[in-house]
């Protein structure tokens, strides 16, 4: 019986945690030119490196991603919106000291379908070219038409 009590006090306090999140502002609001799918598929196992036990769901035009760790209660919820989708995050750190921004890096790494670009690799020198010959003295051109007089 202990077991369950405690099971359920857990999954209580879990829930408040996450249910005060809206209370606050986003961390994140923007846009992505991906599907609501592609977008939770691409923050999910980013998450999941930061914190094991994030989960995420997707569905047609709605998706949520949720994580927490040491004390820091992440979620996103992302909605279709065009032909991407809208995503807000919020967040809760009840840690006080070194914010850790980690989440919404990785959210906000995830909201393009663009390759990251490339470093641009700096110029080599040009090589020294040798000195041009020395042009010939042109022809004197011949004109069909005759002068006019």
């Amino acid at each position: 019986m202990k077991h369950v009590l405690a099971i359920a006090a857990t999954v209580l306090l879990a829930g408040c945690a996450t249910s005060g999140m809206k209370d606050t502002l986003p961390k994140l609001s923007s846009k992505s030119d991906k599907t609501v799918t592609a977008y939770v598929q691409c923050v999910l196992p980013k998450w999941q490196a930061l914190a094991p036990d994030a989960k995420g769901d997707a569905k047609q035009d709605k998706g949520t991603v949720n994580a927490s760790k040491d004390g820091a209660y992440e979620r996103l919820e992302i909605t279709a919106s065009g032909s991407g989708s809208q995503v807000v995050m919020y967040e809760l750190q009840k840690v006080k000291g070194d914010y850790n921004g980690s989440y919404r890096e990785e959210a906000i790494s995830c909201l393009s379908s663009a390759p990251p670009a490339a470093p641009v690799a700096p110029l080599a020198p040009a090589a020294p070219s040798a000195p041009a010959a020395p042009m010939a003295p042109a022809a004197p051109s011949t004109s069909a038409t005759p002068p006019a007089r």
